[in-house]
């Protein structure tokens, strides 16, 4: 556990001036170091902006959105010291200037410096062309309050009367994604191919392109496998319907003969 808090530490804390980012649907520690804490009072971590308001006070619980979110270090014996706590779930509203309050031994409170959070949305982008003037895009991400843009020569492209796009979207259950889909047929003479982009609401975009043909390498090399494996198993499958046939026709000679023996015995008696 301590290596593991060690590694969200080095990777999450952040000064006033460097925001501590966090992704949407992720998790985030939000890092606080008390000395000589008092055992009774504890700490608390409060929401300063935009709204002021409780997150969680130890040892009691978390406050409204925060509930079943926050877990705590401070019960174990390696983080006597430790009052950061680790958020999950991470949401758009969770974005704001965060402050960490405990009380030492002495009853006096202590606070340290103010924390900015940076929440970002993640999507998958998907592009294809399905010619020189229709064009296709597809989206993944967990937040639904975004569009899909397109943008061609520097300029944002809007339904006119050479350019049609049409949207739509689904949310999966399962795997709590939006799925955005968008299509443009153009009739512009433009110099360059339109891209596709997203924009939220509220929170910045992180897009990653992730559209992987399939490589035709390694669909021929999975054929090739298919084609190669068949006759293995063809020669060891013959063999094994000779072995069948040497076997019943033994049984039938066999059987031939008790019948004759049989008949010999009772023309004889």
């Amino acid at each position: 556990m301590r290596a593991l808090l060690g590694l969200f530490m080095a990777l999450f804390v952040a000064g006033d001036d460097d925001p501590t980012e966090a992704f949407l649907g992720g998790s985030i520690l939000l890092q606080c170091s008390c000395e000589a804490i008092n055992s009774t009072q504890a700490f608390q971590w409060q929401k300063e902006k935009p709204n002021r308001e409780m997150v969680f006070k130890y040892p009691t619980s978390a406050y409204d959105t925060y509930t079943d979110r926050v877990k705590t270090f401070l019960d174990e014996e390696e983080n006597k010291n430790n009052c950061s706590i680790l958020l999950s779930n991470i949401t758009a509203e969770d974005q704001g200037t965060y402050k960490c309050y405990y009380y030492k031994l002495n009853h006096s409170s202590v606070s340290m410096d103010h924390l900015n959070l940076k929440v970002s949305a993640s999507y998958d982008v998907c592009q294809k062309n399905s010619s020189a003037m229709e064009f296709q895009c597809d989206v993944k991400g967990r937040f639904g309050e975004a569009e899909i843009q397109w943008i061609s020569d520097g300029m944002l492209l809007t339904n006119s009367a050479t350019t049609n796009i049409s949207h739509n979207y689904t949310w999966n259950a399962a795997t709590g994604q939006y799925h955005f889909n968008s299509r443009l047929i153009s009739k512009l003479n433009i110099t360059s191919e339109p891209v596709c982009v997203v924009k939220a609401n509220i929170i910045p975009v992180v897009i990653r392109r992730n559209c992987e043909p399939v490589d035709p390498e390694k669909h021929t090399q999975h054929h090739v496998w298919m084609y190669s494996i068949i006759p293995l198993m063809l020669v060891p499958g013959l063999f094994l319907a000779f072995l069948c046939c040497w076997y019943l026709q033994r049984k039938g000679e066999k059987t031939y003969q008790f019948i004759q023996k049989t008949k010999d015995f009772n023309v004889t008696v």
